[in-house]
């Protein structure tokens, strides 16, 4: 594909539809109002058509600018992106691989809400420099023991990052999540900070673009971001009430909210009666809360029905803090496409081919991690499946339907109980002690 210049023009008519065809030697364009693409080649002739278009625009802005009520118009310059990196998803996490300082690949979370980490593992074998350990926060109630090193090089795709400081901590809290899928580290803000990055969740692709050099279409709607840390904010409501919700591509589920949000808003019927329960698990450890499920979540003029809402009741850690409402996490995230720009601190969402999915929660009603032989069971909701088949804390599940649990992902056991309806039979070989016991798992929405 050649390379192309995209002429924009924002026209701030919010009814009007304009038709305006843009030629070059070869080609067409049809735009509208909202969004009106230029494409020409590098040719000598496309050139001369995009610099007739851009001063004749200017004259058109400058003119337009001196008259009440009129379209403001402003240009921008479209290019290829400068990196497209293939992603996978586990339990809603992005992964992708990337080499330090020439070695690898590793396996990063490609996180919206997060600096740089990299496992002491991994800073172990690339034989990093360390500045002295301090304590810091996570998403769990305990405290990280946090080193810090740059890395000479960072490369993912065709893009690379230089002297890039990293925080080096213990990855011990990733296996209750991703079971047997080993994480090195985690990549984000230097990221987010460099480039416009664009999350493709239909196709699981990432799009880098020098900042500037990113168009957005019709179908785009710009929201507004601010940061708290390394969190990007945006103003979204839930129920009616608003707050500023972090968009965050490293939390799981839907809508993770915080307590102080919860009673401000009047919002603590919806979890009325919901048992305490394991939830998530983040750096830090277990993150407990409640489970509900909202009328509706309001985010860039597009409406999330019926949202499954997780409530922390975390006493310390970042999820106790009053500086955000909540983050948005993947169930709702994957409904977008997102672009990222850091010039013009916004954040565009495009509806996804999966925009409108009901959003869902594991039905067995407990939280397991997966060792070598066997899932243990580290939590039971009461009242939930788990509860009524008869299962405890400590139990080790051996096999799932007649299969080694060897031959099974965690976090597409996960998916599975949270997709499949409620009714659905699981036969459990369990191990209690000495003793093996066969159990029937009946799944049960929490919701």
């Amino acid at each position: 594909m050649f390379p192309a210049y995209c002429l924009k023009l924002d026209l701030m008519y919010p009814t009007t539809f304009v038709t305006v065809w843009c030629k070059n030697i070869d080609s067409y364009t049809r735009a509208d109002a909202n969004n009106m693409n230029c494409l020409v080649n590098k040719s000598r002739s496309g050139r001369r058509i995009l610099k007739i278009v851009v001063f004749g625009l200017l004259s058109v802005s400058s003119t337009l600018a001196s008259v009440p009520n009129q379209p403001m118009l402003q240009a921008c310059v479209y290019e290829s992106p400068v990196a497209v990196i293939p992603f996978s998803i586990v339990d809603g996490r992005i992964l992708i691989e990337a080499r330090l300082n020439g070695r690898g690949p590793f396996r990063m979370i490609f996180d919206s809400g997060a600096s740089a980490v990299v496992s002491r593992d991994v800073a172990k074998r690339l034989r990093l420099s360390l500045s002295l350990p301090h304590s810091e926060s996570g998403t769990g109630n305990q405290a990280n023991e946090t080193a810090g090193t740059t890395m000479r090089s960072v490369q993912f795709g065709s893009s690379r990052l230089s002297d890039i400081g990293f925080d080096v901590m213990s990855m011990v809290d990733m296996p209750p999540v991703f079971g047997t899928v080993e994480i090195d580290g985690i990549l984000g803000r230097p990221v987010f900070d460099r480039y416009t990055v664009q999350v493709d969740y239909d196709h699981r692709l990432l799009s880098l673009y020098m900042p500037g050099n990113f168009c957005p279409g019709s179908s785009d709607t710009p929201v507004p971001f601010t940061r708290v840390r390394d969190v990007p904010l945006v103003k979204a409501s839930l129920n009616g009430h608003y707050g500023m919700f972090g968009v965050d591509l490293g939390a799981r589920s839907s809508l993770l909210v915080n307590a102080w949000f919860t009673e401000e808003s009047h919002l603590s019927s919806l979890f009325e009666d919901a048992p305490e329960m394991i939830m998530g698990w983040g750096l830090g450890g277990a993150i407990r809360g409640k489970l509900g499920r909202a009328q509706e979540f309001e985010l860039a003029n597009a409406t999330i029905e019926h949202p499954v809402v997780r409530l922390s009741t975390q006493r310390s850690g970042l999820l106790s803090r009053s500086d955000t409402a909540g983050l948005i996490g993947a169930d709702i995230l994957r409904q977008f496409t997102l672009t990222f720009d850091p010039l013009q601190h916004v954040v565009y969402f495009r509806r996804s081919r999966s925009f409108g999915r009901r959003t869902e929660f594991d039905r067995s009603g407990m939280w397991i991690i997966q060792g070598p032989q066997a899932f243990t069971v580290v939590d039971v909701v009461d009242g939930g499946a788990a509860d009524g088949a008869g299962l405890e804390v400590n139990d080790r599940i051996r096999g799932i339907n007649g299969h080694s649990v060897s031959e099974i992902r965690l976090a597409d056991l996960r998916e599975q109980w949270a997709s499949e309806p409620d009714g659905t039979r699981i036969t459990l070989e369990i191990k209690r002690g000495k003793v093996v016991l066969e159990k029937t798992l009946k799944l049960k929405s929490l919701v």
